[in-house]
């Protein structure tokens, strides 16, 4: 069975919505949604249907072949077809996180699974701006300085913790329908009256570098359980870690207060206190996934 969902475009902005409000109502931890349009559209963020261009930029865009669709995400209008494979991964902010640099922590929790796919398929990928790209962001997925991945999120806050859940987003272009989809773009903007433009000389596709793309999409999911198993044992280490220290404190302080007698069983418990195993995730894979757990335990989360 495939695991790519294979829908239309409203139907899998849908989805992604749904699968936020199941994480963001605590019925999961986390989620990933890999998703390919039936169809074609341009996807635009909901506060750009608010310029004075949008209805003629809407038919306009329609004639092309290219229907206006809104999303919840930020960022600019991204064109949507059977081109694109899209992933959306959806999670709680652990609480060892560092609010200050969760945007950037988020963006890179979505990019290094996608980079180290791509290293393993023997390619270089980078992050970075694309000058030119539509939805250009620091955190493109890049080959040979081109864009291949957009990236773009949504923040919520859950009452019932308070805990931050975002879902951030990925579309990756796996087929050359490059030049349409710049011209469905600045179509946008010129019926806006927007000066900005892009330009397909800024975008490449996986299968330019790699066909056919889409028989190695699948495998995609794998890296994604990989380091979600990683952001997972390094929460539970932590824990642990506090746990131990918390305990260690209050027996040091109820021997002070005399309340607890020095017997041998209490050294050996301080000792198993202060001798904490940090919990490994049970990966039993390639050599190149045991190095991709190493790098995300040190890179991951903050």
């Amino acid at each position: 069975m495939s695991r790519i969902w294979r829908v239309s475009v409203e139907a899998g902005l849908e989805a992604e919505r749904q699968l936020l409000d199941r994480v963001h109502a605590g019925e999961e931890e986390w989620g990933l949604l890999l998703w390919q349009p039936s169809d074609s559209a341009l996807v635009i963020p909901r506060r750009l249907s608010r310029l004075p261009g949008f209805t003629a930029a809407d038919i306009s865009c329609a004639a092309l072949g290219w229907p206006i669709a809104l999303r919840d995400t930020g960022g600019e209008p991204v064109p949507q077809s059977s081109a694109v494979l899209n992933v959306a991964l959806v999670y709680a902010v652990p609480l060892e996180d560092d609010e200050q640099t969760r945007i950037e922590t988020a963006y890179l929790r979505l990019c290094e699974p996608i980079c180290q796919w791509l290293r393993g398929m023997g390619l270089l990928p980078g992050l970075g701006e694309v000058p030119g790209a539509f939805c250009d962001g620091r955190f493109n997925v890049t080959l040979g300085r081109r864009k291949l991945v957009g990236t773009a999120q949504r923040w919520r806050r859950r009452t019932a913790d308070n805990r931050l859940v975002v879902l951030v987003h990925g579309a990756v272009l796996l087929e050359d329908q490059r030049d349409p989809m710049v011209e469905a773009v600045n179509r946008f903007y010129q019926s806006c009256g927007l000066e900005q433009r892009c330009r397909a000389a800024s975008h490449v596709a996986l299968d330019e570098w790699l066909t056919p793309a889409w028989d190695v999409a699948e495998s995609l999911a794998n890296w994604f359980e990989v380091s979600w198993e990683a952001w997972s044992a390094q929460q539970q280490a932590q824990q642990s870690l506090g746990e131990a220290s918390i305990g260690r404190l209050e027996q040091e302080t109820a021997i002070e207060a005399g309340l607890v007698e020095n017997r041998p069983h209490l050294a050996e418990g301080l000792e198993a206190f202060l001798g904490v195993i940090v919990p490994q995730p049970r990966i039993a894979h390639a050599t190149e996934r045991q190095v991709f757990l190493q790098h995300m335990k040190h890179h991951a989360v903050d």
